[in-house]
């Protein structure tokens, strides 16, 4: 079992009577901040915590890394070992990708885990078109990215920010589409698969190629939303994975 409380790993939500974890990982160019607006229901009923990934907040100085499992190498490392009852991984987008390799790590040295949370993403055999992000153009990469918003991506029109964080977000999307595993290993976890009917990038078949990636149940929700599963202000993913947590929990 483990709880993290070492160097940049966000506690997003701590409480010491709590005995379940909840590890989240973001979109491509994301930080932890979804994460922190979670603790007032997730809270309830484990702890979140939320790994700060080279290219942004405090390790901004860091450039992002390109490969998925390069950033599993770096979190393996920071989480140590500790008394929990139940486990748990998620992440949205690129950050799906992230939280099946990091439930892989943990199953390898025998820790369970009690579900992985999935939202938004192919399953990692999926061979899908690998794109040129690092080197497209930034008209490319803006009109790519606010194709998956439901809002207006209007910081991106600001040359500056844009150029702040443009490398981080093209590394991510690199690591996304190259991690494609000949040989992907089968988990153990029960696997919860959110996914949005108006996602542009991630059709129905990539949602059902979860199918075969787990021995155990495999759950499948559909939402009136968009890649990122945001209805404005609310965040609609926060609900699947409140009732699996919770259901667990009493």
């Amino acid at each position: 079992m483990i709880i993290m409380k070492t160097q940049f790993i966000r506690e997003c939500h701590y409480s010491p009577e709590n005995r379940h974890n909840l590890i989240c990982f973001p979109h491509a160019g994301g930080g932890t901040g979804r994460y922190h607006r979670w603790g007032s229901e997730v809270g309830k009923y484990a702890n979140v915590y939320a790994p700060v990934i080279a290219g942004r907040e405090e390790r901004f100085p860091e450039r992002a890394m390109n490969s998925v499992e390069s950033v599993i190498d770096d979190i393996y490392a920071r989480i140590r070992p500790a008394s929990a009852e139940k486990l748990y991984v998620c992440g949205v987008s690129y950050g799906a990708l992230l939280a099946y390799e990091l439930a892989n790590r943990f199953e390898k040295q025998g820790i369970v885990v009690d579900g992985v949370f999935i939202a938004s993403q192919r399953a990692p055999y999926v061979c899908k078109e690998i794109i040129d992000w690092e080197n497209i153009s930034d008209k490319a990469l803006v009109d790519a990215l606010t194709s998956l918003s439901d809002r207006s991506n209007a910081e991106f029109s600001d040359d500056e920010y844009f150029s702040i964080f443009a490398d981080t977000i093209r590394r991510d999307l690199c690591a996304s589409d190259n991690f494609q595993p000949a040989q992907p290993r089968i988990l153990n976890a029960p696997i919860y698969i959110s996914y949005g009917n108006l996602d542009p990038v991630i059709p129905r078949n990539y949602i059902d190629s979860w199918a075969t990636m787990s021995h155990a149940p495999i759950n499948v929700t559909e939402h009136n939303a968009g890649h990122f599963l945001m209805d404005e202000d609310r965040d609609v993913w926060l609900s699947d994975v409140v009732k699996v947590v919770r259901a667990n929990y009493l």
